[in-house]
């Protein structure tokens, strides 16, 4: 490219002025977005659905397995003796929840919770383990890859602890409405024919639902003498309460005695 410039004589010369070259374009870099980590193996859709389904039912068993003293006051029965007559193992118990509760919030680590427990107890371990592989099933399912399901199985694991920690240490209970009550009396049947994959496991079983039934069967006694004993309660504050009128009436006489005496002294 030239450029024109007035010369001395007043001529007119022009002179080739190379211009600096155009800067290079400048490269686009392509912003490399972060992709998610690849599992580390898939399962067709079909069958990922089926277990998604399955994982659903085992959960809501549990839980409602979980939740069966609470249902029939077997745990306000157990509880209360226990709260009556604490032990040193009290203590440890809580120890045992709490470190429960945390590994339950975390991910790739909550079904430990229950090898934690199924580790501290033997008398429940079988199922407690049964329980693990349960929660576990969501990271085998996805080849342990975060998604929605896990994360659903996640906040129903910690839940699900805290369930059970309050059938097992806590004097609470539960009143159901009669339709969920009938349908509770059919989950003890389902779980004890799910349970019948291990001997020791359907003993387990069968034992916190006998229980249970038989709270379940108390439970119009109970709920008699806590009548009773409020009716009892009642009557003995009302009876101490005339006593203490009483008293107060004679206190008055005795006052009124000592000053008739007084004035007749004088």
């Amino acid at each position: 490219m030239s450029v024109a410039l007035a010369g001395g004589t007043g001529a007119a010369r022009r002179l080739a002025i190379p211009l600096p070259p155009s800067p290079p374009h400048r490269r686009r870099h392509r912003h490399l977005v972060a992709q998610p980590r690849a599992a580390l193996y898939s399962l067709p859709s079909d069958l990922y659905g089926s277990l998604q389904t399955g994982c659903g039912i085992a959960f809501l068993l549990a839980l409602g397995f979980s939740a069966l003293p609470i249902l029939t006051g077997d745990a306000a029965e157990r509880n209360e003796r226990r709260f009556l007559q604490p032990s040193d193992e009290d203590s440890t118990e809580n120890i045992r929840w709490s470190v429960m509760g945390v590994l339950s919030l975390l991910p790739f680590v909550n079904p430990m919770a229950w090898v934690f427990a199924a580790l501290d107890d033997e008398d429940t371990s079988t199922l407690y383990y049964s329980f693990a592989f349960i929660y576990a099933l969501p990271y085998l399912a996805n080849g342990f890859q975060l998604d929605g399901f896990v994360l659903v199985s996640l906040v129903l694991c910690a839940v699900h602890v805290q369930v059970e920690r309050l059938a097992q240490t806590e004097p609470v209970e539960v009143e159901l409405p009669s339709v969920l009550r009938s349908l509770l009396a059919g989950i003890p049947k389902a779980v004890r024919s799910l349970g019948r994959y291990s001997s020791r496991l359907g003993d387990e079983v069968g034992g916190r639902t006998r229980s249970s039934s038989d709270a379940a069967k108390r439970r119009p006694d109970r709920k008699y003498l806590e009548e009773r004993s409020r009716e009892a309660r009642a009557e003995l504050e009302a009876f101490d309460r005339r006593r203490r009128e009483r008293q107060q009436v004679q206190q008055r006489e005795q006052q009124r005695e000592q000053l008739r005496e007084k004035e007749r002294e004088r």
